[in-house]
């Protein structure tokens, strides 16, 4: 019974790898689209980051318009760095903003 129920396995798995190494290997629509693409070769990816501590206030920082950190909370003095890349669209020039709010109610 038990010679009976391995060689049914055996026969199962030969089938299966029969039947799978008799396919033909076709190029997917996907990887036509993509088969023409050069990926960017980039010399430096630098990372951009500010750096900035707070005491005594509320604050959020902008950059280029967009907001990238903002803390409403009420804390001793407190650290932070905030990875600015996502914000940077352009070589050159960038503009930072940060607005600054009294403690209290916001």
């Amino acid at each position: 019974m038990q010679k009976a129920f391995l060689y049914s396995v055996y026969l199962f798995c030969m089938l299966l790898v029969l039947t799978a190494s008799g396919q033909t290997k076709q190029m997917r629509p996907i990887d036509k689209l993509y088969s023409n693409i050069q990926p960017l070769q980039h010399k430096s990816m630098p990372q951009y980051f500010i750096e900035a501590n707070q005491s005594g206030c509320f604050y959020e920082l902008y950059v280029n318009g967009r907001m990238v950190f903002n803390l409403f909370k009420q804390v001793g003095l407190m650290g932070h760095t905030t990875c600015i890349n996502d914000a940077i669209l352009k070589s050159g020039m960038q503009e930072v903003t940060v607005k600054l709010y009294p403690l209290g109610t916001v």
